[in-house]
C-alpha cells in the first residue's frame, strides 16, 4: 500500500493544496488538512505547532488524533524534547525526517516524554518536518503511528517534503493574514476611541463604517438614525439637508458643515462632511474600507465626555492633585463646586489652580475650559468594542 502513495496523492493534491492554502485564510481548516496528509501517509494522526524553543513555550496547535493530555504535558513540561532539539539544531527547514532516526523506539520509550506526551495519544514513530525554523520561535508538522504500525519509508518522506513549500507558503501567508487582522482591528478601536462622531459613506451613501460615538446618538433620545442604508434624522426636513451635504461632498466640496438640531433642545449637533481623496482612500483600504467616499464629524456639544488626568499628567508634567483639579474645574466651573466634588477645601483648590496655571501657562479659567475642551477629543478610557457598521 505504501507504494501506492505518490500515485495516489496524484488524484488527491489538486484538493489537499486547496485546503493547505484556505486554511491560510481560516486556521480552523487546518485541522481537516492534517488528517487529510495523515490520511495519505497512512498515519493515525498528526499536528501543526508553534513553539519557541528560547522561551520553551507552546503557542499554537492545530491537530488530529491527539489527545488533549498530550498538547497540554507538551506545552507545560516537553517543548524541548529529543525530537524537536534534533530539528532546531541539526534537520534543515523543509526535509521529512521519521524520528526513529533521531532515537530509536526502544530507547524513546524509556523517556518521560513518551510516557506524559506520546502515551496517551499511542504515538511511537513520528514523522517530522520544519516550516519556520529559528530558536526563538518555529513551526512544524508531526505525523504520527502507533508502534504496531512501524516506522515511516521513504515514500512517506518524500511525500511530505513535496508538501512542504506549500505548508510554509500557507503558514507565512497566515501570519501576514493575522497581522492584517490586528492592524485592522486596530484601526477601527482607534476610531472607536474619538469622543467625536465619524461616519464613512460610500458614493451612495451608504454606511460604511460608524465609530461608538456616533453610534451613541442613535437611540431612543439621539437625533440621529444610522440605519444600514444612510445618515438619517428624526425629522425629514434635516434629513434631507443631511443628503444634500453629503451629495456637496461627492461633487467634490471641500469642506461643507450644517447643525442639526437635537431633539431635546440642547445644543445643536454640527455635522462636517469632506470627501475622502486619493491617499486617504488608499490608507482606508488597508483597512477593509475601500468603497469610503465622503467622511463625516459629528461634534456634539452636549457630550459628557471626560478628560482623563493621566493626559494632563503626561503632557504637562501636572501632578495627580493638580490633574484631578484643572479636569473638576473644566465640569463644574467654580471653586466652591469643584472643592465639594474632589472633597478638599477651597484654598487647597486654589493652591493647585495657580500651579496648573503656570505649568499650562494660561492665565485664567477660560483658557483652561478651552485647553479640556480640546482633550475631549479622545475617550478615556477606550470604551468596549463598538457595534459598529462594518460591511
Amino acid at each position: 500500500m505504501r507504494g501506492d502513495i505518490l500515485r495516489d496523492s496524484d488524484e488527491i493534491s489538486s484538493a489537499l493544496l486547496d485546503r493547505i492554502y484556505d486554511a491560510a485564510m481560516d486556521p480552523h481548516l487546518w485541522d481537516s488538512a492534517i488528517q487529510q496528509i495523515a490520511t495519505l501517509t497512512h498515519s493515525s494522526g498528526g499536528i501543526l505547532m508553534g513553539q519557541s524553543g528560547l522561551h520553551e513555550a507552546l503557542y499554537f496547535t492545530h491537530h488530529t488524533n491527539v489527545s488533549e493530555e498530550s498538547i497540554r504535558q507538551l506545552g507545560s513540561r516537553h517543548v524541548l524534547n529529543p525530537w524537536t532539539q534534533y530539528m532546531w539544531t541539526t534537520s534543515p527547514v523543509g526535509v521529512a525526517v521519521p524520528t526513529d532516526r533521531i532515537l530509536p523506539a526502544a530507547d524513546l520509550r524509556r523517556t518521560a516524554f513518551f510516557d506524559e506526551v506520546l502515551r496517551p495519544s499511542d504515538v511511537s514513530h513520528s514523522l517530522m518536518i520544519g516550516l519556520t525554523q529559528k530558536t526563538e520561535f518555529g513551526v512544524g508538522v508531526s505525523l504520527n503511528r502507533p508502534f504496531r504500525q512501524g516506522p515511516y519509508g521513504e515514500a512517506e518522506q518524500r511525500l511530505l517534503t513535496a508538501l512542504a513549500p506549500h505548508l510554509r507558503r500557507s503558514v507565512q501567508l497566515g501570519f501576514r493574514v493575522d497581522a492584517y487582522k490586528a492592524l485592522q482591528h486596530q484601526a477601527y478601536e482607534s476610531l472607536d476611541r474619538l469622543a467625536i462622531g465619524v461616519i464613512l459613506l460610500d458614493r451612495r451613501g451608504k454606511i460604511v463604517f460608524a465609530n461608538a460615538a456616533a453610534l451613541a446618538l442613535d437611540d431612543a433620545r439621539g437625533p440621529l438614525r444610522l440605519g444600514r442604508r444612510s445618515v438619517s434624522h428624526t425629522s425629514s426636513l434635516h434629513t434631507r439637508r443631511i443628503e444634500a451635504l453629503v451629495q456637496k461632498s461627492l461633487q467634490g466640496t471641500p469642506m461643507a458643515a450644517i447643525s442639526v438640531p437635537r431633539s431635546d433642545d440642547s445644543y445643536p449637533l454640527t455635522i462636517l462632511a469632506t470627501p475622502m481623496r486619493g491617499r486617504d482612500v488608499d490608507r482606508l483600504a488597508a483597512a477593509s474600507l475601500k468603497d469610503a467616499a465622503v467622511l463625516l464629524f459629528i461634534v456634539d456639544p452636549a457630550s459628557k465626555v471626560g478628560v482623563s488626568p493621566r493626559l494632563l499628567m503626561e503632557a504637562h508634567g501636572l501632578t495627580h492633585a493638580e490633574a484631578n483639579v484643572a479636569v473638576a474645574m473644566s465640569a463644574h466651573g467654580t471653586i466652591p463646586d469643584t472643592a465639594r466634588a474632589l472633597g478638599v477645601s477651597p484654598n487647597t483648590v486654589k493652591t493647585h489652580l495657580r500651579n496648573v496655571f503656570s505649568k499650562l501657562g494660561i492665565g485664567h479659567q477660560a483658557e483652561l475650559a478651552r485647553l479640556i475642551g480640546l482633550l475631549r477629543v479622545v475617550n478615556q478610557p477606550a470604551p468596549p468594542a463598538s457595534a459598529a457598521v462594518r460591511r
